[in-house]
């Protein structure tokens, strides 16, 4: 009897040390895939503040969106203006497979100043702007 109960208890041990570490290996895996999509997210507005101060260059402001308008839905000056800067205009990983992702742009109303937001999944947000970056509040999360 004192077998059965000694082999019951390393059985139910084994099972829950497997237990944890398929939940380790499945949460840290998540964690991975999220830290990905936010580097994309991080290298999409990079290279797209590099088109945007290109564009500047050759037109002395930013393509004018004065309110808040998002990337994958309805920027279209910048999508218009941006083109030969930048052929195709990136779109969040998770657009529109889940609410909330999605890149989000806006200038001030002369076009002299943008900012540029996009959500993270391992940190709140991140956020460029233009040399001179203009204070506006952020649109809501």
């Amino acid at each position: 009897m004192k077998k059965f109960k000694k082999k019951t208890l390393e059985t139910i041990a084994v099972v829950i040390v497997l237990a944890i570490l398929v939940f380790l290996a499945f949460f840290l895996e998540n964690l991975n895939e999220a830290q990905d999509r936010d580097m994309k997210r991080i290298t999409d507005l990079n290279n797209l503040r590099s088109a945007l101060q290109f564009y500047y260059l050759d037109n002395g402001h930013y393509p004018i969106e004065k309110q808040w308008c998002s990337l994958e839905l309805n920027c279209d000056t910048l999508s218009k203006e941006i083109k030969s800067y930048l052929p195709e205009i990136p779109k969040d990983p998770l657009f529109p497979k889940k609410k909330g992702y999605s890149y989000l742009y806006r200038t001030t109303e002369n076009g002299s100043d943008y900012k540029i937001c996009a959500k993270l999944e391992t940190d709140t947000s991140y956020e460029l702007g233009s040399k001179k970056s203009f204070l506006i509040l952020s649109p809501a999360k």
